[in-house]
């Protein structure tokens, strides 16, 4: 179970950015005039919802309005996406987001909004690095190993995605083309369902953030082979990177930003969660 105090030291170490993109607004001094609904395009218990439910408490406090987190997983996150999209432009409705808004749409042939069009991004909440991890039922413990396990049984091993096109999914494939293996991809809907898939053994490995397996991994109830990021990260100090365990010229970083309908948004909402989150 994560503490509110757990979260927030590990947001630190996990490097919080706010990043503010400035666009031609219509102001809006009365914003927020209810409460405020955060769309949260993945399930319940994955890095986005941890983080923004945490987050909420603090907006609540600085706003003086109830912000409510609400989840609409599926379509790595394109469902809550276009629920936004098709909102009340006045900055009452955002969500939360990954860049695998990005990375998936041309995996959709057909999307109920445009992500450049209908949406504006409001500020970079974290960037963070996704983590190899693997069951401990699976008997690997270290890259080498893994490798020799995988190239043993091509076509075998499941790795597990966050959902169709996520930056999960994209490094989970980038990895097998470089390590030259090849496994089953299945995306689940988000990165909560897809951690459980592993602990159960259900799925052989998969690249998840730190956030949402490090209870596990201290538990025992999965193992940490690496990190996709240049440098170790503080979260995993002990766990090699990528390219540290011979997987050259990898690496991988998850942003997570929260952004609205683009249109007439008012431009103290911007300002007010970016000055937040800075």
């Amino acid at each position: 179970m994560h503490t509110h105090k757990q979260i927030m030291n590990g947001l630190r170490m996990l490097g919080a950015a706010g990043l503010l993109i400035t666009a031609s607004l219509q102001h809006a001094a009365d914003w927020p005039s209810r409460p405020i609904v955060v769309l949260d395009g993945f399930a319940p218990g994955g890095g986005t919802d941890v983080l923004m439910r945490v987050m909420a408490v603090e907006m609540t406090k600085t706003f003086g309005q109830p912000v409510v987190v609400e989840n609409r997983s599926g379509a790595s996150g394109h469902i809550a996406a276009e629920a936004v999209a098709r909102a009340a432009p006045d900055g009452q409705m955002i969500m939360i987001h990954t860049a695998s808004m990005i990375t998936s749409r041309p995996l959709y042939a057909k999307l109920g909004y445009d992500v450049v069009r209908d949406l504006s991004p409001v500020t970079q909440i974290v960037r963070i690095p996704n983590v190899l991890v693997v069951p401990p039922a699976l008997p690997v413990k270290n890259i080498r190993e893994f490798l020799t396990l995988a190239k043993r049984r091509p076509g075998e091993l499941v790795f597990a995605s966050t959902g169709l096109g996520s930056i999960s999914h994209v490094v989970g494939e980038l990895f097998q083309q470089v390590a030259g293996i090849r496994s089953i991809h299945v995306p689940y809907r988000g990165a909560a369902p897809a951690t459980t898939a592993l602990i159960s053994g259900e799925a052989a490995y998969g690249f998840i953030v730190p956030l949402v397996v490090r209870p596990h991994v201290e538990a025992g109830k999965l193992r940490a082979l690496a990190v996709s990021t240049i440098k170790r990260t503080a979260v995993f100090p002990e766990v090699p990177t990528l390219d540290e365990a011979g997987i050259k010229g990898m690496t991988s970083r998850t942003g997570t930003a929260s952004g609205h309908r683009r249109k007439r948004r008012p431009r103290s909402s911007t300002r007010c969660i970016a000055n937040m989150c800075a």
